[in-house]
């Protein structure tokens, strides 16, 4: 019946367009299938990538089983080879440094029982690799009930903050203990200043014995050791002062080495490495010659039995790399020291203190502690930095890196011989507000034919101005002073009303650096303390003098 096929051939054809249709739905959710699954292969590359980059790894924990998912990178984190192991919470608390793994647990099991994050940190628990620290955060997930039932969480490595970290308390523990030592090293120079003029002053009495005038002299001497220790205190602390000149490392080094070879005795070995010409440092001549005399001691007493000592200089270019975060190393050229040793060696326990002021492996009595502190200072202070290589029973290499100094070179000229001590009979005003020193120094200066006036402040002095100003011809006053008015201070104010009039500042440290550039363009002259009578006496009259 021809109706009736043609209805037949409508529904063999209504089916085919279905399957067509339906096959078409089946391509496409093929299609959206495979690009989904090309979406979540990209993405996993790029956490992975992340992962990688940011050092850290994925973890996964489900409480009621107990089991737990790691990610591949969360395996080298651990020290672990990928899937050696059962991932578990034995595989992480072997990966534990067994000294943390009571406080984790401890932690661990507190944010557990209140349903809390998780925040850890702790050291890997790998051969050779203790010192690299890990931190696990864990967020809970609730089930449909509200119940944690499992955590997520990321593991990273932060040992590079660590180190940052225990830089920061480095540098603030020494910064603290420096403003301890630069106070007391401050209030000491007072104190051995008055003594010091003392002994000067007795040591003019013509009827005093032999016998008498010996004491004096020992009793000079151990105050001299005093002041030493009194700058290697200025030093470590950075508030010593400086006096800076283009200086060249190896000549330093030659001037040195005949003291240095006397220093260390005959049963150590003192060499020069291969050198090459060196360009110079800006540096404080007498603070290079403590550095390495510091260096050279700290090598000879971790070589008791002998050995060998090796000074090497090179010149390092740093070029335009951007310095590691945490490090105050400049870009460009240095002039690097190296001191090597064949001693002892140090652990790593030892390296870290290595630079703490009072920190010394010698036997009671043996050592201050300051020596490499002091090392520390001062290069710190000459925008230099020191590091330090050690293995115990091979030795030690301390190097020492200095920024090029790029100025022109300063003019040599032959230094005068000192003349003999003169007096004189002009007028000083004396302002020290330590009242045993002025007195002392008042007393030294009399004795020397002047007239003295004085002040215990910067305010009293410009009411002693006042009245006298007109015939002070010098005015000698310490730097820093209570009543709020710096040395720097009255002498530009004094100067304002006589322009002509020669100044001296004293002082055992400045609290800012820049303050001895200015006391220098100001055309004053400094006189650091302690000072012996005829230190002072030298210098008045040398001051008055000058054009």
């Amino acid at each position: 019946v021809p109706g009736a096929f043609q209805a037949e051939e409508l529904d063999l054809l209504n089916e085919a367009a279905m399957d067509i249709e339906f096959g078409i739905q089946n391509l496409e959710n093929e299609s959206r299938r495979a690009k989904a699954e090309e979406r979540l292969r990209e993405s996993e590359v790029r956490r992975s990538m992340a992962m990688d980059a940011a050092n850290a790894g994925t973890w996964e924990w489900e409480l009621s089983t107990g089991r737990n998912t790691w990610s591949d990178e969360l395996w080298k984190l651990y020290g672990l080879a990928p899937h050696s192991c059962e991932p578990s919470y034995e595989g992480w608390r072997h990966s534990v440094h067994p000294d943390d793994r009571p406080r984790l647990e401890r932690v661990l099991l507190e944010a557990v029982a209140r349903d809390a994050e998780i925040n850890m940190e702790w050291r890997v628990n790998a051969p050779g690799d203790s010192d690299r620290w890990l931190m696990a955060l864990g967020r809970p997930l609730r089930d449909e009930a509200g119940k944690v039932a499992r955590y997520l969480g990321v593991v990273i490595d932060i040992t590079e903050r660590k180190r940052l970290e225990e830089r920061l308390r480095q540098a603030q523990k020494l910064e603290a203990i420096g403003h301890l030592a630069g106070g007391v090293a401050h209030d000491f120079n007072n104190i051995l200043a008055a003594i010091m003029m003392q002994i000067g002053l007795l040591q003019m009495d013509s009827t005093l014995g032999d016998e008498s005038r010996g004491a004096l002299g020992d009793m000079g001497q151990e105050v001299e050791r005093a002041a030493n220790l009194t700058r290697q205190l200025l030093m470590f602390s950075r508030r010593a002062v400086m006096s800076l000149e283009p200086l060249d490392l190896d000549q330093v080094l030659d001037n040195l080495l005949k003291m240095l070879r006397r220093l260390i005795g005959e049963h150590i070995c003192l060499e020069l490495g291969q050198r090459t010409a060196l360009p110079m440092v800006e540096a404080d001549a007498g603070m290079m010659d403590q550095v390495i005399m510091n260096l050279v001691v700290n090598a000879r007493d971790a070589m008791p039995q002998g050995g060998k000592i090796t000074l090497t200089t090179s010149v390092v270019d740093f070029g335009e790399a951007k310095a590691p975060v945490g490090s105050n190393r400049p870009n460009g050229r240095v002039v690097s020291l190296a001191v090597t040793d064949t001693g002892h060696g140090m652990d790593p326990e030892t390296l870290k203190r290595v630079f703490d002021p009072f920190f010394t492996t010698k036997a009671p009595g043996k050592g201050t502690g300051l020596g490499l502190a002091t090392v520390h200072g001062i290069v710190a202070q000459h925008r230099g930095w020191v590091e330090v290589e050690s293995t115990v029973g091979v030795g030690s290499t301390f190097r020492v890196h200095l920024p090029v100094f790029t100025g022109a070179p300063a003019a040599k000229s032959a230094a005068d011989p000192l003349p003999p001590i003169e007096g004189g009979r002009e007028t000083i005003l004396v302002v020290e507000d330590q009242p045993n020193v002025r007195r002392l120094l008042s007393q030294t200066l009399r004795a020397q034919g002047y007239s003295v006036l004085e002040a215990e402040n910067g305010q009293e002095a410009v009411s002693v101005w006042g009245e006298h100003g007109s015939k002070i011809d010098l005015l000698l006053t310490d730097m820093i002073m209570p009543e709020g008015m710096t040395g720097l201070e009255l002498a530009a104010r004094v100067r304002a009303w006589k322009p002509s009039l020669k100044v001296i500042i004293s002082s055992g440290y400045s609290h800012e650096f820049a303050q001895r550039s200015a006391i220098d363009r100001a055309g004053i002259h400094y006189l650091p303390k302690p000072y012996e009578s005829r230190r002072l006496a030298d210098a008045v009259r040398r001051c008055l003098d000058a054009s």
